[in-house]
């Protein structure tokens, strides 16, 4: 193989290892927005089963 094919299968290793990355990072992102934060759930209160003094 000349040194020219060298280079464009690297250039097209480094892209694909590069695509996977960037959609691994967005992915990521993603589980972290979805996700609610702990404790931003409200807390059922004793009121609701009908008991009130």
């Amino acid at each position: 193989m000349t040194a020219r094919r060298w280079f464009v299968l690297v250039g097209a290793v480094a892209g694909l290892i590069a695509m996977v990355a960037w959609i691994g990072e967005i992915d990521l992102g993603i589980d972290n927005s979805l996700s609610a934060p702990p404790g931003s759930q409200p807390q059922p209160s004793d009121q609701s089963s009908g008991n009130q003094p």
